[in-house]
């Protein structure tokens, strides 16, 4: 499977990635996660796509960076819900524990052996 695999869309869902040699987030190799969106939630479908992504990343011993943006008409408790379902696939920002995390500083994770 290639990343360009994983930069698909369909009705109920479009996960967009990118694999970078490096930028203003990271001087390392990654994979940056624009954006999981999906219009059914609790679907199950980002799930599945985000965790394919992180074994992608993984085969290839690449950490994943991504922004944490709930939306605009989230409320405090979806954001955390977001946070959350991120945190518990492995992504970290900082030291911050998902309750604390902010929108303007990317999340990371790093790959799992």
């Amino acid at each position: 499977m290639s990343i360009a695999d994983l930069d698909r869309s369909t009705e109920l869902l479009k996960l967009s990635v990118t694999e970078r040699d490096g930028d203003s987030y990271d001087r390392f190799p990654h994979v940056y996660l624009h954006d999981i969106i999906s219009r059914h939630r609790g679907s199950g479908m980002g799930t599945a796509a985000l965790q394919e992504l992180c074994a992608y990343a993984d085969r290839r011993g690449l950490p994943i960076l991504a922004v944490f943006v709930p939306g605009f008409t989230a409320t405090d408790e979806d954001a955390l819900r977001l946070a959350c379902w991120y945190y518990r696939h492995g992504f970290r920002q900082g030291t911050q524990t998902p309750e604390d995390w902010s929108h303007t500083v990317p999340i990371r994770r790093d790959p799992m052996r």
